[in-house]
């Protein structure tokens, strides 16, 4: 039963759509989690993307982000 809110976030993020594009990938629109740094300026980054702990020039892999679905 403890599973069961992450399972019912993931199915949510499944068919989520975010008017931002990737960071690193550039895909537009991010389709899933989007991840958002709040420490850089506008820089948003897609589930693929911040899962494999792909880097930016600017953007540290220590900044502090935040998940939106």
């Amino acid at each position: 039963m403890v599973w069961l809110p992450v399972l019912h976030r993931l199915a949510a993020a499944e068919s989520a759509k975010h008017q931002a594009k990737c960071n690193i990938c550039k895909e537009y629109p991010i389709v899933g989690f989007r991840y958002r740094c709040l420490k850089c300026f506008n820089f948003d980054m897609c589930q693929k993307c911040f899962f494999n702990g792909r880097k930016a020039k600017n953007h540290k892999l220590t900044h502090p982000m935040q998940e939106y679905c």
